[in-house]
């Protein structure tokens, strides 16, 4: 399996470094930046696999970012890390978005837990939908071995969405 991508956005220089080595010294690939200049264009050129993202990022609250990075990349889980630890914050960036809200100290194996098991679904290559198989790299579903649709990669990704999570809204 590939490397999995990390963006890493935290304006504390110093915790943002030792998190970075961190994660590297695990086998991720990750970029790291300190502000939410330009994170828009960031996404779209890393295409990253997860974004851990600060709640406050400098004047900034990632809340009002999170759904701006959802219409990008809608499937990107974006994980929040704060010392913010006050239940209003967490209910806002749960709601804006987040899938989980990791307070501040954390330990680094918690945080590649919740990168595995955010990121990890997300990069099957092949999954079994009833008789079916899709194969998302070549955006196929095949039946016996024998092609039955060539799908445009908007199907795909929302098919491959839709099996990942069955039974819910």
């Amino acid at each position: 399996m590939d490397e999995i991508k990390v963006l890493f956005i935290d304006d504390d220089m110093s915790l943002g470094s030792i998190i970075t080595l961190a994660l590297e010294d695990l086998g991720y690939k990750v970029h790291y930046q300190t502000s939410l200049a330009g994170i828009k264009s960031v996404v779209r050129e890393i295409d990253p696999d997860i974004i851990v993202l600060d709640l406050e990022i400098g004047k900034k609250n990632a809340t009002e970012i999170i759904p701006e990075l959802k219409l990008i990349m809608p499937e990107i889980p974006i994980l929040i890390v704060s010392s913010h630890v006050e239940s209003e914050n967490v209910m806002k960036a749960l709601e804006a978005g987040a899938v989980i809200y990791l307070k501040k100290p954390f330990d680094i194996a918690e945080l590649q837990a919740y990168i595995n098991r955010f990121v990890k679904p997300f990069r099957v290559k092949e999954l079994k939908i009833g008789m079916f198989h899709l194969k998302a790299e070549e955006n196929l579903l095949v039946k016996a071995d024998e092609v039955t649709r060539k799908l445009s990669a908007l199907e795909c990704k929302l098919l491959r969405l839709l099996a990942l999570n069955l039974n819910q809204v």
